[in-house]
């Protein structure tokens, strides 16, 4: 091996460098040079815990039901209660976190109401009320309709003036967060939902 191809270890870290750079470094890598292996090393056990948790019952379950009504929407309709409970509780955090409140409640419709149904099962009150909160901001006191086309129209922010626009996207923003900081621990491992699918032999 050259010598500009000698290795030996990051004096902080402990991770392989070059002895090129470790010269340069005054023996620390890069990262360590740069004040960035804390975060690195954060992304890295985030990454590993991700993966974990996707290979865990509670996760592969709830891909597979989600995929399943995907797929087949009409599939929904042959669930059980707790299935369909497990489903819109758990489409709920998925779509307002993916797509946010006004795509949530224009997709899911009346399955909102499933999923308060769900949340009363699992004795989030806190999830509920953001859940009512965010349904009041959009759609007032008013049903939501059994159509989408409809649903979006009445969920369309542009024909709100300004002023009021802003405002309602601000109070959107902040029930956005407070359900998907989750304090419930919905959506933890061995938190209430999957608590309740154990319980109802769903896995």
């Amino acid at each position: 091996m050259s010598a500009n191809g000698r290795q030996t270890r990051c004096v902080q870290c402990a991770v392989v460098i070059l002895e090129a750079t470790a010269s340069r470094t005054g023996g620390v890598c890069m990262p360590c040079r740069n004040g960035e292996r804390d975060r690195i090393d954060r992304e890295k056990l985030d990454r590993e815990k991700r993966r974990a948790f996707q290979k865990t019952p509670f996760a592969m379950y709830a891909q597979a039901l989600m995929r399943r009504i995907d797929e087949e929407p009409q599939a929904y309709l042959e669930l059980s209660g707790a299935e369909r409970s497990f489903y819109a509780v758990s489409e709920l955090f998925r779509r307002v976190g993916l797509d946010g409140w006004r795509w949530y409640f224009i997709v899911a419709g009346q399955r909102y109401l499933h999923a308060l149904e769900g949340l009363a099962a699992l004795g989030d009150v806190h999830a509920m009320e953001t859940v009512c909160a965010a349904k009041l901001t959009i759609f007032g006191d008013a049903e939501l309709s059994a159509d989408e086309d409809e649903r979006f129209g009445t969920a369309d922010s542009e024909a709100m003036a300004d002023e009021r626009r802003q405002r309602t996207e601000r109070e959107l923003a902040e029930l956005e967060r407070a359900l998907l900081s989750d304090p419930g621990g919905v959506r933890s491992l061995d938190g209430p939902l999957d608590r309740y699918a154990q319980e109802h032999g769903l896995y």
